[in-house]
Formats: C-alpha cells, structure tokens, sequence
C-alpha cells in the first residue's frame, strides 16, 4: 500500500511592507534637497530593498534610475492624497511638503529647518508657514530632524504632542572623479572655494573680504537666484580691491565640484541658516581645511575637525583663515578630519530611517 504523503505547498512569500518616500524636491536641481532625495532613494533600496517594497513620489519628468519604483504626483494630490489601500506607511521628506495623506496610513515626516524663522520675512508668513507645519506634526505618527539643532528648533516653537523626534543626520556621498581635470572654469591662482545657492543666508559677501594681502582667488559655487545678492557680493569684492579675483561661476556638475574640492586650499562656509550643512562635510570627506560660522547646526557638523569665525569682522575672519591654514598644515589634519567626516553616511542614516518606518508600523 502506497503510503499517503500530504501535499507540501510552498511557505507564502512574507509581506513586505508597501513605503511611500517623498522625492518630490527633486524638481530643483543642484540642491541639498535634491540630493538629499536621491541619496535617500538609492540608499533605502540598496540597503533594505528586501524587506521594504519602496515606492518613489516624485515630480513629474524628474528621472530616477531606472531600478527605483516610482509614481509621478499629480496637481490633485495637494488635495486628495489616499493611498491607505495601497500603502502601509509615507514618508514626507521636507518640512513645507503640500503631500500629507488622508485616512489611517502611518505617517513619519521629516523636517530639514525652520530657517524661515531667521529671514526678514513678513510675521504673518512666518505664523502662516509655522501653522502649516503644526497641522503637519498633528498628522504624524513620527516627526525626524536632521540635526538636533533643527529638534531644538522644532520643541521651541511648534507644539509635538509629546511625540518623541528622531534625529537622524543626513549622510554624505561624494562621488569621486579622479581622472576629470576639465571644469568649465580654471582658476588662474590657488583658491578658496565654497559652494551653495547664492542667497543671503549663505553670506557669501563676507567672503571678498578675506583676500586682501594674499594670493588667493575666491570661487563661489552654486544656483544664481537672487541677483540683488550678486550684485552685494560684486560690491563687497569692489570695496576690498578684489573684483578680479572673486569668481561667480553658477552651479557645478558632479565633475567639477569635486575637482574644486578636491584642488581648494581651503572650503569656507559662513551661512548662518543651515539645518544640517552638507558641503562642508563634503570638503572633509577629502580632508580639507574647512572654515565655518558658529551660526545655527554649523558647529554640531564640523564638531572639533572645523575652524570657525566667530564674527565677520575682516580683521577676525582673515586671522581665523590664517590660523587655521597654518594649524592644519603643521599638524596634519587630513586623516583626522576624513575619519570625522565619516560620522555622516547614508548606510547609518538609513539605518534609522528604517528603524523608525519599522516601529511605527509596529505601533511602538
């Protein structure tokens, strides 16, 4: 008698759970939004593919690469976003995002900054953008910050609901092009650099002051959006006798920004609005001298590898850039400053991302 087998059926596949991620400021190029989404993107299905079905919200005609699931958003969305049969959890990744979605979908939204709160805007735009961002918290099932600078912000002037924040700093991913000697422009002497949308906050302007009584040519990097700001750096440039050794060269590729990394004599950045501040460690990935203000998440990124100015006096900034130059030199600050830099990487940022996504699907 043959003896009776039961039928064996193959152990159904685990569910992955079904993630949204925002990318939609990818619509900007050449910013830190920008990379931020796309380093978050190609980070999150590296590492956790596997055990997350990862889908992409983005801006339509943005490109991501081609093995990155995505849906492009459409105009109606800033009104009737349902996505709970489809997905079990959405991540918004910029603080101002007009995608919140309805119903019991989890949420966990991400804030970069409240630098709206240090400009010279109007108060009711200030309360407006604050009241937006409430409503935004109010929804969340998990609020992240990118700095514990930002969660200070954040526990200062919004209310959390008692809703822990997660602060989780951004990575950094240089891409390194050791060959590639063709920027579109050559600077003529050794120069510093720095790098940034030309805004006032960046306070660029500063910066002109630095070279009377050196060699150096100043090479300012980045998106012109304000051309009443070019004209102050021009103006700054002209008082200090420099005008034909600052260079305003609009944004880089890849290629070129890190030729100009790589080939600087030293990376400045004065902003004195950053919600994390992700050139600076860019420099320091390659051991660079960096020179930052003391303003706002700066000091929290450079740690003790930085050099900073206290104030924007030329007298102080050109004794700092002196210093700090000499000090770097003599003592040999590379390795010392690559190895900090390396406190900053998507694999650990993803990392907690994903910790998060896990214990608010979880209800814990």
């Amino acid at each position: 008698m043959k003896k009776y087998l039961p039928k064996i059926y193959p152990r159904p596949e685990r569910h992955k759970p079904a993630v949204m991620i925002e990318v939609e400021r990818m619509k900007q190029p050449f910013t830190g939004l920008y990379y931020f989404s796309l380093h978050l993107a190609e980070n999150l299905y590296r590492y956790y593919g596997n055990e997350f079905d990862f889908t992409f919200f983005k801006y339509p005609g943005v490109k991501l690469p081609s093995h990155l699931k995505s849906v492009s958003r459409k105009w109606m969305d800033k009104i009737f976003l349902y996505k709970d049969l489809k997905y079990d959890l959405w991540h918004a990744t910029w603080q101002l995002t007009k995608f919140v979605p309805k119903g019991k979908i989890k949420f966990v939204y991400t804030i970069h900054d409240l630098n709206f709160l240090y400009t010279d805007m109007p108060g009711d735009e200030k309360r407006r953008f604050l009241n937006r961002m409430q409503k935004i918290i109010d929804r969340a099932d998990k609020i992240t910050a990118i700095s514990h600078y930002v969660k200070n912000d954040i526990e200062q002037y919004l209310n959390t609901r008692g809703k822990e924040i997660a602060v989780i700093h951004n990575g950094v991913e240089l891409k390194t092009f050791p060959d590639f000697n063709r920027p579109h422009y050559r600077p003529v002497r050794p120069f510093l650099f720095t790098l940034g949308t030309v805004v006032y906050k960046k306070h660029f302007h500063v910066l002109p002051a630095l070279l009377p009584g050196t060699d150096y040519e100043l090479v300012i990097a980045g998106i012109h959006s304000d051309p009443d700001y070019l004209d102050t750096i021009r103006r700054e440039a002209r008082k200090h006798g420099v005008e034909d050794r600052v260079s305003l060269i609009g944004p880089v590729t890849d290629k070129e920004k890190y030729w100009y990394l790589k080939n600087a004599e030293a990376f400045l950045f004065p902003s004195i609005s950053e919600g994390f501040g992700l050139p600076p460690v860019e420099a320091m990935r390659l051991g660079k001298p960096v020179f930052l203000s003391r303003y706002t998440s700066l000091p929290e990124i450079g740690g003790g590898y930085a050099y900073y100015f206290d104030n924007f006096s030329p007298e102080h900034m050109r004794r700092v850039l002196a210093e700090g130059l000499k000090d770097f030199k003599e003592n040999d600050r590379t390795e010392a400053i690559k190895r900090w830099s390396l406190n900053f990487t998507w694999e650990e940022a993803v990392r907690k991302y994903t910790t998060v996504y896990r214990r608010v699907l979880d209800g814990s």
